[in-house]
């Protein structure tokens, strides 16, 4: 795996030195480029991350431009103040830094800022990439997405839901209802799906992958055949973003009193990732 790519530049020649050496020692890539060129850099090859050493007059230009455009908008930026107060680490917050670092800049908290705040960006491009792929997929695979006996004992998947759940896409064996299915409360919903009258709108199940993790979906009964075998949309729902999930944390922790609140909002339907 390539090394991470960090960008450093800023207006404190020594501190820039002192950053650039403890990241070069915990296995990162450092590139310097002047404050005046740091818009160009990340225009021409885009960063991993980007790191900016003291509050400078061109810092607050430099975030808005990236920030204002769609190849660089996701950069993660993080500040390193050179003297720390409250209205200088909330003005580079407000500007569109991610993260800030006050001195005397500690190597083991440097790291862990940087790691974190990669690891953060990997997952948001994962995600986006993952909404990408169920896009295309779905939009390729306009049938039913799979079908089963009027038992429900044994489900047919067709190549996306395959794909999705992580089997071979050259097998068209069926998979066992009580393999696909998640969880004993998945099943009796997808019951309701099999009876006579089955609920209106979608209901939200549990599968299975391959690999045993769960996958969550809108699943909608969409037509019987004469033999009585069932066919089904599916409707792949969005994993909370990990900045959400931080940001859950967060609340819990600080803020017990949120926690009924938060609660509420884990009950209603997660679409793409966003609470409707």
């Amino acid at each position: 795996m390539p090394q991470p790519r960090v960008l450093l530049t800023g207006a404190a020649p020594e501190e820039m030195e002192s950053l650039a050496s403890l990241l070069a020692g915990g296995g990162y890539r450092v590139e310097r480029c002047p404050a005046e060129e740091a818009w160009d850099c990340c225009q021409a090859s885009l960063p991993d991350l980007l790191l900016i050493v003291d509050q400078a007059p061109f810092t607050g230009e430099l975030l808005r431009r990236l920030r204002g455009h769609p190849a660089t908008g996701q950069i993660p930026v993080l500040v390193a103040l050179t003297r720390f107060t409250e209205s200088a680490a909330a003005q580079v917050l407000g500007w569109g830094a991610d993260e800030f670092l006050v001195p005397p800049f500690q190597p083991q908290e440097v790291l862990a800022r940087v790691a974190v705040l990669l690891k953060l960006h990997r997952d948001r491009r994962m995600l986006l990439s993952s909404r990408e792929d169920f896009t295309r997929l779905f939009r390729e695979n306009p049938q039913p997405l799979f079908y089963c006996d009027r038992q429900g004992e044994r489900c047919h998947l067709n190549p996306a839901l395959r794909r999705l759940l992580g089997y071979p896409d050259q097998e068209d064996t069926p998979v066992a209802a009580d393999h696909l299915l998640y969880r004993e409360e998945d099943r009796l919903r997808f019951q309701q799906l099999l009876s006579e009258t089955p609920p209106e709108g979608h209901i939200k199940l549990k599968l299975r992958s391959r690999a045993g993790q769960p996958v969550i979906v809108l699943v909608n009964d969409l037509a019987r055949n004469q033999a009585g075998a069932h066919s089904f949309q599916v409707q792949q729902v969005g994993p909370v973003s990990p900045l959400k999930k931080a940001l859950k944390t967060l609340v819990e922790n600080f803020l017990p009193a949120a926690r009924d609140y938060l609660a509420l909002l884990s009950m209603t339907p997660l679409l793409g990732g966003r609470y409707e």
